[in-house]
């Protein structure tokens, strides 16, 4: 019983660190009827609910007027001053600002207001505000019309928890057996 007991132990403790602290933020683009960028999609993950002003740590992501393709590499929250707090994404070379920037051509800055600050539960918000400068290699400055919106979630249990589950199982079952089969002699 003992060791049953561990192993219960176990498993709940890999169960609880599985979701502690992680909090897994969503972002979805989609365009607005005249938009020149086309819809695209990227995440980040965080140990807690992100607060501003913050750097950000996360994948490189993509988007494209479906001629040109911007990657995404820097990041940060911050605050516009007003009581509301933005994520600024921007390629390698623009310039980050406190809920702006700066592009030159070739580079892209994405911008996306939540007027009542970052979100500190999960579920999904609407930024209120999206501003993306996208400033072709060719001169032409792009700016998308469509919303973007982020989904705030934590993430499915582990492989490691289920793969842990089903060992527990077996060896709850194997000692069944066994003091089955001893009770039988």
């Amino acid at each position: 019983m003992r060791r049953f007991s561990l192993l219960a132990a176990s498993i709940a403790i890999m169960a609880a660190s599985a979701h502690a602290g992680s909090v897994v933020y969503e972002f979805s683009y989609a365009p607005g009827p005249s938009d020149p960028i086309q819809a695209f999609s990227f995440d980040l993950t965080s140990t807690t609910f992100l607060t501003a002003p913050d750097t950000l740590s996360f994948t490189p992501f993509t988007a494209t007027d479906g001629t040109e393709t911007f990657t995404f590499t820097q990041g940060n929250t911050a605050s516009n001053g007003g009581g509301g707090d933005c994520f600024d994404f921007g390629t390698a070379g623009a310039g980050i600002f406190s809920c702006g920037g700066s592009v030159m051509a070739g580079e892209a800055l994405l911008i996306a207001e939540f007027g009542s600050g970052l979100p500190t539960t999960f579920g999904t918000d609407p930024a209120s505000g999206t501003v993306g400068l996208f400033f072709t290699s060719g001169g032409t400055l792009e700016g998308p019309t469509g919303s973007l919106t982020l989904d705030v979630t934590t993430p499915e249990p582990s492989t490691m928890l289920l793969l842990a589950t089903g060992i527990g199982i077996l060896a709850v079952s194997r000692r069944r057996r066994r003091a089955l089969r001893e009770r039988a002699t």
